[in-house]
């Protein structure tokens, strides 16, 4: 079986590959520090708030959380 350790030349902007060093540690080669970022979950929702601030679906979303509100008052 032949194992090929295949590598690419990329392009980066002088800023991504600054923030890759600072990301990277010692015993790290960029390769790990890219991968590890590509299979991060996001946990932390902080930057997306405001997202919708000024689009029509929140809107909607408030209009059906709040009929979805009015009827479960309802029911008996």
């Amino acid at each position: 079986m032949l194992l090929c350790s295949c590598m690419k030349t990329i392009t980066l902007r002088d800023e991504v590959y600054d923030n890759l060093v600072r990301l990277k540690q010692n015993n790290e080669s960029f390769s790990d520090v890219i991968k590890d970022l590509l299979e991060r979950k996001i946990t932390n929702i902080e930057p997306f708030f405001g997202a919708l601030k000024d689009n029509p679906v929140l809107d909607e979303i408030e209009k059906y959380a709040k009929d979805s509100r009015r009827r479960a008052r309802v029911r008996t």
